[in-house]
């Protein structure tokens, strides 16, 4: 699926104003792309456009600008105006206007607001400026004509995506503080993969205030253009939704749908939010009737390939109808994917969306998520095993299926049944262990669009078994010699699911020496001048997807005299407390989200002191029970001179109603807080 070039990374990168931000639509890439890059910046090069791509021009006439307001707050930035029309016209072919004014009293944030940068693909639109204004002491200063833009692209930086994607910086020479920007363009073209579907998408709200806001869609009646629109409630409590006005009208063939709103606050999001959580107002257009034209739509664009008959592929499906079992045809079919087929996405004009046909990705050997889904989906198929090419989003959840009909994708699986379950396939993931059923679940809870056969439609990738959860066990062991001899601290990771596989395709991928000293640095925040004492230890269980990694080490005594007198040790139990957010108060008004369904962690630490000495601290057992995860906590005397603490925690269910943050709050703050830290008496 498309991946577009990143606009807050140009704004990373050379410090661009907000406008690119504001305006930043979701759109597809082209297929006859810029000419070949000349100079680089930042990893951005500057290309050359052909003619008519880009183009001063004035403001179409079906657009109808509003006015500037002469008033606005007093922000350090701000948008008095902010609107967008969208016109589809009888062959549904689109055009997109938008008109801006940037306005504030904050000179450093005004002064960056001089450099501007607007995104486009040259492949199929063109992108047209019409206004670039200074106001200054109610004067109007037109600076279009004497500003010279810069032409760049990110492809020539970046290893595995190429797109065709254009951004058009804008730097106005002399813009100084109290002065106004105002700004128009239009963008015209749609991707052809589409052919007479429209979709696109907006969020209602910005990181700045707007004074005035204004959304239009102008459509013919032929086009069959309808508009949703998604509300947050909780944005609606917080004054947003009463600027939130809608309005219909038709006349002469053509039907009219405006948004219209003044005196918007800036947004701010709430951090940590459950997957698929509306923190603003969300507005579609699209000619698609249901999702059901849009599931023939997508199907359309895995079906209609040449039958492959590649010796390459003709081996390959040999060999997946050589394993036993279907499982065992599936999980073979997924890891050659995984290991054999680079990542690279060359999103070009409609192989933004279409799929390469398999033939040619076994004979380039690389491909992007639907080349890889096309690949499994056929293999599997030719095996006799019911597979499926189906369509996600990675980032909004359940979001997807609330916005009708718009094919709101971003990723692209293959999804096999297997004994009347279905597995998600994602090739683009690193080799996967050899049992089906012991795979991670990467998109677990996910929904996916599955566009052809009896399962066509939305399903809901099943959340895996607790065993087969991404699991974390750190098991410490740290002995004090008496005298002035070194400490010594043993390491176990027995690491289970996903955990496995990041850790597997790490060693695979990284030169052993890095591994042990990127180990080395991280224990060297808790333990100053660790040192490594003999080589560690890896076992690998690949079909049990398991790891476990062993390390022994030395250091100089960890324990700290504390005011008291006494002496103190203090462990870590990181991977405990990543898997809890501590929030700032009880109020909320969007779920929380907690880490990626179900999942384990364990930290065991065990203190051993010379003879004669000992450990002051009292064992306890304390159980935290919650709908969305328990703990336990532990400490057992084993000895008077050794100890051993265990904290377990396993995440339930990953989201928490904003409703119930109190009680979580509660119960997260004891896990937390956990005392770790053990009173030495020596």
């Amino acid at each position: 699926m498309p991946s577009t070039v990143s606009m807050s990374s140009l704004r990373r990168l050379m410090t661009s104003g907000i406008l690119g931000v504001l305006f930043a639509l979701p759109l597809a890439h082209g297929e006859h792309g810029p000419a070949a890059p000349a100079t680089t910046q930042n990893g951005w090069s500057e290309v050359t456009l052909q003619s008519g791509q880009f183009e001063r021009s004035s403001t179409p006439q079906w657009a109808q600008p509003l006015p500037i307001p002469t008033q606005g707050p007093e922000a350090p930035l701000y948008l008095p105006l902010q609107e967008q029309q969208f016109q589809i016209d009888e062959k549904a072919a689109l055009t997109r206007y938008f008109h801006v004014a940037v306005a504030g009293t904050d000179a450093a944030r005004l002064k960056n607001e001089g450099r501007q940068a607007l995104s486009f693909n040259p492949a199929f639109e063109q992108l047209a400026l019409h206004t670039l204004t200074v106001w200054r002491a109610g004067k109007a200063i037109d600076v279009r004509d004497s500003t010279t833009p810069r032409f760049l692209s990110a492809d020539g930086a970046q290893s595995t995506v190429y797109g065709g994607q254009v951004t058009v910086l804008l730097e106005i020479a002399d813009f100084r503080a109290g002065d106004q920007l105002e700004m128009a363009w239009s963008i015209r073209g749609n991707n052809p993969v589409f052919g007479t579907h429209v979709w696109q998408s907006l969020t209602w709200a910005g990181n700045v205030p707007v004074w005035s806001r204004r959304f239009s869609v102008r459509a013919h009646a032929s086009a069959r253009i309808h508009v949703d629109s998604l509300l947050n409630d909780n944005l609606a409590e917080r004054t947003q939704a009463a600027a939130f006005k809608r309005t219909d009208t038709t006349r002469d063939g053509w039907q009219w749908t405006t948004f219209e709103g003044q005196r918007l606050p800036a947004l701010s999001y709430e951090d940590s939010a459950a997957p698929g959580t509306i923190q603003n107002n969300l507005v579609s257009l699209s000619n698609f009737k249901d999702w059901g034209e849009a599931t023939v739509w997508a199907r359309g664009l895995f079906e209609g390939h040449a039958e492959p008959t590649s010796p390459a592929y003709r081996s390959l499906l040999a060999e997946v109808k050589r394993q036993a079992s279907p499982a065992e045809q599936v999980a073979y079919a997924l890891r050659w994917v995984q290991r054999e087929i680079r990542y690279a996405s060359i999103s070009l004009g409609e192989n933004a969306f279409r799929p390469t046909p398999p033939d040619e990705v076994l004979q380039r050997r690389y491909g992007d998520c639907k080349d890889v889904a096309l690949l499994l989906t056929r293999l599997l198929q030719d095996a006799g095993i019911p597979t499926q090419a189906a369509l996600m989003n990675t980032e909004n959840g359940p979001l997807v299926q609330r916005l009708q009909a718009v094919p709101w994708f971003n990723h692209a699986v293959a999804v096999a049944w297997v004994d009347g379950k279905p597995y998600a396939l994602d090739g683009t993931l690193a080799e996967q262990t050899p049992r089906l059923e012991r795979m991670t679940a990467w998109h677990a809870g996910s929904e996916v669009l599955v566009v052809a056969g009896p399962q066509a439609g939305f399903l809901r990738v099943p959340l895996p078994n607790p065993a087969d959860a991404l699991g974390i066990e750190r098991h410490s062991h740290l002995l004090i010699r008496a005298g002035d001899l070194p400490a010594r601290l043993s390491v176990t990771l027995v690491l289970t699911g996903a955990a496995a596989e990041q850790q597997r395709q790490q060693l695979r991928s990284v030169e052993p020496e890095k591994v042990k000293q990127g180990f080395l640095r991280e224990l060297s925040k808790l333990y100053p001048g660790i040192m490594w004492s003999g080589e560690p230890e890896a076992q690998d269980e690949p079909a049990d997807n398991r790891m476990t990694l062993r390390g022994r080490f030395e250091l100089p005594n960890p324990l700290k005299r504390h005011p008291s007198g006494s002496w103190r040790y203090t462990y870590a139990q990181d991977e405990i407390n990543e898997r809890l957010v501590r929030l700032p108060g009880d109020l909320r008004n969007v779920p929380l989200g907690l880490s990626m369904d179900p999942q384990r962690a364990v930290v065991t630490t065990t203190l051993e002191l010379p003879a004669g000495e000992r450990i002051d601290d009292a064992a306890y057992d304390e159980h935290i029970d919650t709908p969305y995860f328990t703990a336990r906590l532990q400490r057992q005397r084993i000895a008077p001179n050794k100890v051993t603490d265990r904290s377990e925690i396993t995440i339930i269910q990953p989201q928490v109603p904003a409703g119930d943050i109190r009680t979580y709050n509660a119960a997260a703050l004891r896990v937390l807080d956990a005392d770790t830290a053990l009173h030495v008496t020596r």
